[in-house]
């Protein structure tokens, strides 16, 4: 099984406790890393390639923030 990069837009961060807590939804989902990024309002997501896309972004929103998927 490989691993695919999803690049996700975030809106609605703000400090670095909102990036914690959608960190936190990323490590609940099994075999999923990610690095957030304050500045750029992006995540870059590593995930299986059975992973859907919509399973992040709905991660994203767990979190209480909003996501679009920018490239896969």
């Amino acid at each position: 099984m490989g691993l695919k990069t999803t690049l996700l837009s975030i809106t609605g961060m703000h400090d670095s406790l909102c990036v914690n807590r959608i960190l936190r939804e990323f490590e609940a989902l099994e075999g999923v890393t990610a690095e957030v990024d304050l500045a750029s309002g992006r995540a870059r997501v590593r995930a299986s390639d059975d992973t859907e896309q919509g399973v992040l972004v709905h991660a994203v929103s767990a979190a209480g923030f909003s996501a679009t998927v920018v490239s896969a």
